[in-house]
């Protein structure tokens, strides 16, 4: 999954653009798996993961990978680190919560909801001028 994402960063002009793309990676992987497989670090931190040490703190250091190098890429777009970093934990938490969604409601819906409006906040929060801050 970590290569994967620094392949959809390095692939894409944008991480509003790469971040729309694994959306929608995972919503055909959804579909073409009739929802059977999701995201297997969420699966073990989900499942395994507070009863485990070793498994808490692999499924960890992966949250923190995926997190920092969306971090990165949103700092080399212009983002101060704090918010860069907030935005990363938003675009994780997002990913890994309506993937548990579309799996329940057995739908792809809350993942291009949720698509959406990270794009635009992504996109309005890159926009000259912008501090990443609200208003």
């Amino acid at each position: 999954a970590t290569a994967n994402m620094r392949g959809y960063l390095d692939e894409h002009d944008t991480v509003g653009e790469a971040v729309a793309a694994i959306f929608d990676a995972y919503i055909e992987h959804l579909d073409a798996t009739a929802y059977t497989e999701g995201c297997a670090v969420a699966s073990v931190a989900l499942d395994a993961a507070s009863t485990n040490d070793t498994l808490a703190a692999a499924t960890g250091r992966a949250f923190h990978a995926w997190t920092d190098m969306l971090a990165e890429a949103l700092e080399a777009e212009g983002r101060p680190s704090t918010v860069a970093h907030n935005l990363a934990t938003l675009v994780i938490a997002t990913i890994e919560g309506t993937i548990t969604m579309s799996k329940g409601q057995q739908s792809t819906e809350p993942i291009a909801a949720a698509r959406d409006a990270l794009c635009a906040v992504l996109t309005a929060d890159s926009e000259p001028g912008s501090d990443g801050t609200p208003a």
